[in-house]
């Protein structure tokens, strides 16, 4: 067991939970864009309200071509009665008005008589999560969903989506009868909402709305994975609570629930059970995220009474009888509005004692608004609404809600940072006080904007190639010059701080291969030369190298191409490296630009001497370090068709020797 939590451990690192959680963010951004553009964009054909009068519909006002008919709740009513075709032919059975006789109603039967034009054919669509239905078409049987019968032992409800045909006889009559049966709660004898039109529109709208609804709910199964995933490893409780979020949020979308999650074979009275008491697990849920995220604000005695509250409501739900399920349901409405009223005063409190409100506690009280906003919405809306009642506003509301506490994930992280680097300053303030310590700070601002700006500049393209769906090699290259350019700028203060300090020691130089030297000066000079629309030309003879140190040489290339781009624009920087007789690689950057102001040439490797009133360091950096390597470094010439700085550098003393011999031949020869 302990090898197994060590493997996890080594798994799950820190690198594996970020790349994790940027692509949950990247799923939740996607999730939300295509959700909206599903819900306002793309919602198929207009539905229209169709106008019923006495359980007769005129279809000859309507182009059902274009046009997507709603039914209402407009059809005769007959409570209490299972009736067919035949039993209206040789009387009028008794009918009563649905808007007031529906409380209680166990069984009964709708009857909607449609006329239009001869041997027409539609198609019908609806949903039922609890009614147990049967649909005659012009006296014949189409459909069944469940069982219907008018007692309990007998009745079966079903959830399940409705998709059959309608058509007109040659007189252009349709006649429409549904039976129902409801033994589940005690709101029966409700029609629900049918759709009626062409068959591709009805296709259509049921796919619209399939895609986007379950969509949301396959993301936020994802998420709660992941969630649960950083919770198991992190042990952290607002993980946990927010992939509880995720879990039950998951499920309110009924459809997806009962038709994808669980298995055809399942035993419904469970399903339907669940999927009620799924209301308190939401509520419930949310705010025990609350409670994690403002720790500490709640009486421990109360928090503990209300998960009591939810646990003993989720036993009783599945021992009560299933009509009293919602009863049981709207009971459980109580106490979590208590539990909320009391949270909100207690937060409320905290807020007053502390006398701030940061930008994370702004941004998660929003959050925290939008979720509440979608429950209560859903709370008013439920049973008023098919589609509140069957997928609701929380699902959403919740893809938002992660979006906006990953945003405050790293505000927090970004204030952690900031506080950390600021802690570690004051350390080493603390440590060096003396002169020496202010010149160091003062050369590591000036030499570390270069790296930095390219390691962001590089960052910010990777990150848009990713977003845009690009992954192939020169991701991995710029990602690969992103940490040499960190490694790079780690030495270099570390050499910095030696340098000022006059500890450097010669035994830090080693063989510095000068071509491979010249190509990441190159990659690293490029993007910085680009934003002045400036090229980058590098020559450079083969097999030279010598003897210093690669990040100091880099860092007297990256000042020199910094100042030569500084002022060119729409130029030519060029390297440039040959070696001379007298044992040293000489290094050249050339520009054309406009030259070195005459009144500060003479002085332009002295600290801060600048024409444009900038800080003027990277000359006098750089010729302290060509000095330490034992070189020299001038101004070769300049004017007003550019400037070219040149500095030696010794070479490897093995070059050298070869240098000597080859001289010594030439001389003989």
């Amino acid at each position: 067991m302990t090898i197994f939590i060590r493997q996890w451990g080594n798994i799950m690192n820190r690198k594996t939970l970020y790349i994790i959680g940027r692509a949950m963010l990247a799923i939740t951004a996607i999730l939300f864009l295509l959700s909206i553009y599903f819900i306002f964009f793309d919602r198929g054909e207009i539905q229209t309200y169709a106008e019923i009068d006495h359980g007769s519909l005129d279809l000859t006002k309507y182009d059902l071509n274009e046009q997507i008919l709603n039914l209402s709740n407009e059809w005769d009513y007959y409570p209490y009665q299972l009736l067919t075709s035949k039993d209206f032919v040789t009387s009028e059975p008794e009918k009563k008005d649905p808007a007031k006789n529906t409380e209680n109603v166990t069984y009964g039967t709708f009857r909607l008589v449609m006329n239009g034009e001869p041997n027409q054919y539609y198609m019908m669509s609806g949903y039922s999560i609890d009614y147990g239905t049967k649909i005659f078409v012009n006296g014949s049987e189409v459909l069944e969903i469940g069982k219907v019968a008018d007692n309990a032992q007998e009745a079966v409800g079903c959830a399940n989506t409705m998709i059959f045909p309608v058509s007109t006889d040659q007189n252009g009559k349709c006649e429409l009868i549904f039976q129902f049966s409801n033994f589940v709660h005690n709101e029966g004898g409700v029609q629900h909402n049918y759709l009626l039109s062409s068959t591709e529109n009805i296709i259509d709208e049921q796919n619209n709305e399939e895609i986007s609804t379950d969509l949301i709910s396959c993301g936020l199964i994802l998420l709660g994975a992941y969630y649960l995933l950083h919770a198991s490893f992190k042990l952290d409780r607002t993980s946990l609570c927010l992939s509880l979020c995720c879990f039950t949020l998951s499920i309110r979308n009924i459809r997806f629930f009962l038709g994808q999650l669980l298995p055809l074979n399942y035993y419904w009275n469970i399903g339907y059970r669940i999927v009620v008491i799924d209301l308190i697990w939401i509520a419930a849920a949310m705010l025990e995220l609350m409670n994690s995220i403002f720790p500490g604000i709640i009486n421990k005695w109360v928090h503990r009474a209300f998960l009591a509250a939810v646990g003993i409501s989720t036993v009783v739900m599945f021992l009560v009888r299933s009509q009293d399920c919602v009863a049981m349901n709207y009971k459980s409405v109580i106490y979590l509005a208590a539990y909320l009223i009391y949270f909100i005063f207690c937060l409320i409190r905290h807020f007053i004692k502390a006398k701030k409100l940061t930008r994370t506690d702004i941004f998660t009280l929003i959050g925290f608004g939008i979720l509440f906003g979608a429950e209560l919405l859903e709370a008013f809306y439920v049973r008023r609404s098919t589609e509140v009642t069957h997928g609701g506003y929380s699902a959403l509301a919740m893809v938002a809600f992660i979006m906006i506490m990953m945003a405050v994930t790293a505000l927090k992280e970004r204030e952690t940072e900031v506080a950390l680097a600021q802690t570690r300053q004051q350390m080493k303030s603390l440590e060096q006080i003396d002169h020496m310590k202010t010149e160091f700070f003062r050369n590591m601002a000036h030499e570390i904007r270069t790296p930095l700006a390219v390691t962001s500049g590089y960052a910010q393209r990777t990150k848009h190639r990713l977003e845009k769906g690009i992954n192939d090699e020169t991701n991995i290259e710029n990602l690969n010059l992103i940490q040499s350019e960190s490694e790079r700028l780690a030495d270099m203060v570390n050499q910095l701080l030696r340098l000022s300090l006059g500890t450097e020691n010669v035994e830090n130089y080693v063989r510095v291969d000068v071509t491979q030297l010249m190509m990441d000066a190159a990659a690293v000079c490029r993007p910085l030369l680009a934003k002045n629309n400036n090229l980058l030309e590098v020559e450079c003879e083969d097999e030279i190298f010598v003897r210093s140190n690669h990040n100091y040489i880099m860092q007297v290339m990256i000042n020199l191409a910094s100042n030569a781009n500084r002022y060119t624009k729409e130029g030519t920087v060029s390297f440039n490296v040959v070696k001379d007789s007298s044992g040293m690689a000489v290094f050249r950057v050339s520009d054309t630009g406009c030259g070195i102001q005459p009144e500060i040439l003479e002085h332009v490797f002295e600290n801060g001497v600048s024409w444009n009133g900038e800080h003027g360091r990277g000359l006098t950096i750089s010729k302290e370090i060509v000095e330490k390597n034992g070189g020299r470094i001038q101004v070769e010439k300049t004017g007003p068709e550019g400037t070219v700085m040149k500095f030696t550098i010794p070479l490897w003393k093995d070059e050298k020797k070869t240098e000597d011999q080859k001289h010594g031949a030439d001389t003989a020869d």
